[in-house]
């Protein structure tokens, strides 16, 4: 029984998720569990799983340490290695909560999100996309838009905003409104992911 911090590392990328364990074979055993099933709580590594493949990730042990060190040595990692930033890794927050975020953390993540820059920055829209910007001001929190939209992290395409909705934020009433919002370019992101009309300036990965 190995106890410390382990990767899980993206051998495209070279994206990682930090974590900590008490048992670190134990726990890499629930990753891959919820990873193949698709039902991993971290949606961000789940979509580079679904994307890669279980083959393009490697797991690796990066510190033994006791279990009172745990928290400060998952932390000190993911400011090593950057892996809170969604350029280089997975990680949802600066560790040390020792899994699944907490409501108060989240908050802090929406409200980081907030400040990163969106797709449409910067870019000329299209009379199109501004039509659908118009539109969208007129809805209400309730309307459910059918059109196709694509994750700009992974390049995965879903048949409507509801449905990726469904996909990620199941237990999030609002989320399907809110991705509508930032594919139209009225938000810049929700909790941490960019999205597109299909058809409209794809991401290139």
């Amino acid at each position: 029984m190995t106890c410390g911090i382990y990767a899980i590392k993206n051998k495209e990328n070279g994206k990682v998720y930090i974590g900590l364990s008490v048992n670190i074979g134990l726990r890499w055993g629930v990753h891959k569990a919820e990873l193949r099933h698709g039902k991993h709580w971290n949606q961000h590594l789940q979509l580079s799983w679904n994307k890669h493949g279980e083959s393009g990730f490697d797991f690796v042990v990066l510190q033994e340490c006791s279990e009172e060190e745990l928290s400060k040595t998952e932390k000190d990692w993911i400011l090593k290695l950057n892996s809170d930033d969604n350029s280089s890794g997975y990680n949802l927050t600066d560790g040390g909560e020792g899994g699944r975020p907490t409501e108060e953390i989240r908050k802090v993540m929406s409200e980081k999100a907030t400040g990163r820059k969106g797709y449409w920055t910067g870019k000329s829209l299209s009379d199109e996309t501004k039509r659908k910007i118009g539109e969208s001001r007129k809805l209400s929190g309730n309307f459910r838009p059918t059109m196709p939209v694509v994750h700009l992290e992974t390049g995965i395409e879903y048949k409507s905003c509801s449905e990726a909705a469904k996909t990620l934020f199941p237990d999030i009433l609002a989320a399907c409104s809110v991705i509508y919002k930032v594919a139209c370019g009225l938000k810049k992101s929700y909790r941490g992911t960019t999205w597109a009309f299909v058809g409209e300036n794809r991401w290139k990965s």
